[in-house]
């Protein structure tokens, strides 16, 4: 443990910063060793945890090139791409290396960087040729120039960017599985998340026999697959305030679902 507490650097829809005690009592509860998810978004909870062992993963590779690039030490010039930069120039300049298949690039990760520090509501998405095309956003949010302490705390992950089912698991982990949910916004990469994803995905996450916690929309489909994979669950209310549209915020249910692992009081707690 490094003593500092380091929260995620980007904004991303379904971040999980208000459930990071709660994982973390999951994890202790565990006695796991190895921190695992296949859904890394913001990554608030494996931040928070530092196991020692960690493996990310999201099917987006220019979000998980991105992490690659912090762990190696990225730093962010503010002067050519910084808050008073032209969002709308470093757009199309993202865009530009996407055609060009310079997604891999260290530019490619500080443009993707700023943009979603930038972009309105923090929102990352793309359309169906494959562009991000998000607005500007109102707000002048912090973009850090270098990002040293987050390559400390990655220094044992392991980053990838491939489907879920290709995760080698280790026995000693624990398995935090925050997948896009049921009947909401996916279209954070190309390919979206179908329904046929969700029970693919929560029939592999019950049968790992690992120590796992799972979140979703609580959807009468969801609810049903927890229940044919042997989950304990329960339903609270959350705000939530990514979306494009003003009336699609607000407070909405969520399911906590466990398996292999003794549920820790602070769930009992949520409402």
């Amino acid at each position: 443990m490094s003593g500092i507490t380091y929260e995620p650097f980007i904004k991303w829809a379904g971040g999980k910063r208000w459930l990071t005690d709660v994982i973390k009592e999951f994890y202790i509860n565990s006695e796991a060793t190895s921190f695992v998810e296949p859904f890394f978004g913001g990554g608030a909870c494996a931040f928070a945890i530092e196991a020692e062992k960690t493996i990310v993963n999201d099917i987006n590779p220019h979000l998980m090139n991105m992490y690659r690039h912090v762990k190696s030490g990225l730093v962010v010039d503010l002067n050519k791409y910084g808050i008073d930069g032209d969002y709308y120039k470093n757009r199309e300049r993202l865009n530009q290396l996407i055609t060009n298949g310079k997604t891999h690039s260290e530019e490619f990760s500080i443009l993707f960087y700023v943009i979603l520090r930038t972009s309105f509501n923090g929102m990352c998405r793309y359309n169906k040729k494959g562009f991000f095309n998000v607005p500007q956003g109102d707000s002048k949010p912090l973009i850090r120039e270098d990002l040293l302490g987050y390559k400390n705390i990655m220094s044992n992950w392991e980053i990838l960017s491939t489907d879920f089912e290709n995760i080698l698991l280790p026995d000693n982990a624990f398995l935090f599985v925050d997948s896009p949910y049921d009947e909401t916004f996916s279209s954070y990469w190309v390919e979206g998340f179908s329904k046929d994803d969700h029970v693919r995905c929560i029939n592999w996450a019950g049968s790992t026999g690992l120590p796992t916690v799972l979140t979703n929309n609580p959807t009468d489909f969801i609810l049903s697959l927890l229940e044919e994979n042997g989950f304990e669950f329960k339903v609270i209310t959350k705000n939530h305030s990514i979306a494009a549209d003003g009336d699609k915020r607000g407070k909405k249910p969520e399911v906590i679902a466990w398996k292999n692992v003794q549920a820790p009081d602070k769930i009992k707690r949520l409402s």
